[in-house]
């Protein structure tokens, strides 16, 4: 597993910026969605696989204005 809120994952997120929308549904729904797509295209291979959630969850970041 890959802990979403670790900072040596290059994402770690400052209480502050766990905003509302980050805890409804629609953005979970959304969030999961975008991770599950980029493990997929690891074809299994758990390293390449890190690395893609990886880069999501720093576009996800970026996205969100938490650069």
């Amino acid at each position: 597993e890959i802990d979403v809120n670790s900072a040596s994952n290059g994402i770690a997120l400052q209480p502050n910026e766990h905003r509302h929308w980050l805890h409804s549904s629609e953005a979970q729904e959304e969030i999961l969605k975008r991770l599950q797509d980029a493990e997929k295209k690891s074809n299994g291979n758990f390293g390449v696989g890190r690395q893609n959630v990886i880069k999501e969850l720093q576009e996800i970041k970026f996205n969100l204005g938490l650069f």
